[in-house]
């Protein structure tokens, strides 16, 4: 179940609303630690923070029969949002299934937002970076 929605408060051109998604499965995630740390720092009066943890949805295949709440609730979510921090680890060079797949999902809903991006690596991770950063890009 998705957590609160955000808040909304009287003056919303102030509302700076940040999406920070988590998409390694593993519970113990090296990359989901630091997004965690970086919604705590920036989190100020005027920012609503939610963290969507990928393992933890059910978000079906891209051009799958499925249907339900997973991807609307996800939908509203990032309708919602200003920002984004993706988080992913280094799978082979390339960003996690799950992260491809969500960017597959709700990239027309990206469009003119802002992004951040943290890669989990056991090297430099600059490889995986582009191919997320080529992904965003091309929306």
């Amino acid at each position: 179940m998705i957590d609160e929605p955000f808040d909304k408060q009287t003056d919303s051109s102030m509302i700076i609303n940040v999406l920070g998604v988590g998409s390694c499965i593993r519970e113990a995630s090296y990359s989901t630690r630091p997004l965690n740390l970086i919604l705590e720092l920036i989190k100020t009066d005027v920012e609503q923070i939610h963290i969507l943890e990928l393992r933890k949805r059910k978000l079906p295949m891209l051009y799958t029969t499925a249907t339900g709440n997973e991807i609307f609730e996800i939908g509203e979510l990032i309708k919602k949002a200003d920002a984004f921090v993706l988080t992913t680890p280094d799978y082979h060079g390339s960003m996690s299934g799950s992260l491809k797949n969500f960017l597959d999902y709700f990239w027309s809903e990206f469009i003119g937002k802002t992004f951040g991006y943290i890669v989990g690596s056991h090297e430099k991770g600059l490889t995986v970076m582009e191919a997320v950063l080529r992904v965003v890009y091309a929306t």
